[in-house]
């Protein structure tokens, strides 16, 4: 009879404790990280990602992310430094519309200027002090022939600005957009692009979109220039505030 009795001990103390340290281990989880497990458990369907694909806004807000999304878009990046998930793979070309909105060091600028009107940037791209990377470049050079690749876009919306104070008149804002120009030749696919305010004293038609200068490609609005906005630091969104020459 003890026997019997220290045997049937046995596996209830054992469930007993394996439910106790499983009871712990969730106690220890963030409620937000198990809400965030939740989420992402969600968006690995299938169903789920091809609805939010062809209802979602993509909105992307720097180049590295975007040369990523469009990698499986363009077989030419197969085997380039490109790479994504296997579930963004398979609803990248589901994609219907999709935001770009870049808020770029000067100097990155400046470079994507010089690869256009001068066939190569004049400061080395592939240094770790670079403004922008060789793989960020490529993904805003090749854009069109990336886009052409996406079936079921239909609306394609660009947003710019530095991040430095100096105007935004400063820079060549017809070389910066030339790699984009051949998308107003996509018949499904409607191109805007917002950019910064342009001071009269600095602006110029052979650089410039404006009044006197040929027409854009695509229709082309101007904003004022955010002098305070959110930046991610250290797990969480912080205001900036800036002095910005208009």
């Amino acid at each position: 009879m003890p026997s019997t009795s220290a045997c049937s001990a046995s596996p209830s103390g054992s469930t007993y404790f394996s439910r106790k340290a499983s009871s712990e281990s969730q106690s220890a989880i963030n409620p937000n990280q198990m809400t965030i497990m939740m989420v992402r458990n969600v968006l690995r369907h299938p169903r789920v990602l091809d609805l939010m694909a062809r209802t979602a806004t993509i909105n992307v807000t720097d180049l590295a992310t975007l040369g990523s999304l469009l990698q499986k878009a363009d077989p030419s990046h197969s085997n380039s430094m490109f790479s994504v998930g296997s579930g963004l793979s398979s609803i990248v070309p589901c994609i219907t519309k999709l935001d770009i909105t870049l808020r770029l060091p000067l100097s990155a600028f400046r470079t994507i200027e010089d690869l256009s009107t001068k066939g190569t940037p004049e400061s080395p791209v592939s240094h770790e002090s670079a403004a922008i990377s060789a793989s960020d470049l490529a993904a805003w050079s090749q854009l069109y022939s990336s886009i052409t690749h996406l079936s079921g876009l239909r609306r394609l919306h660009i947003w710019l600005d530095h991040s430095d104070k100096t105007s935004w008149s400063a820079l060549n804002e017809r070389a910066m957009l030339l790699p984009l120009t051949p998308l107003a030749t996509l018949p499904d696919l409607r191109v805007s692009v917002n950019l910064p305010l342009l001071n009269p004293r600095y602006t110029g038609s052979d650089r410039h979109f404006c009044e006197d200068s040929p027409p854009p490609p695509f229709p082309i609005q101007r904003s004022k220039r955010l002098i305070n906005h959110s930046q991610y630091h250290d797990d969480c969104f912080k205001q900036v505030s800036r002095m910005i020459e208009l």
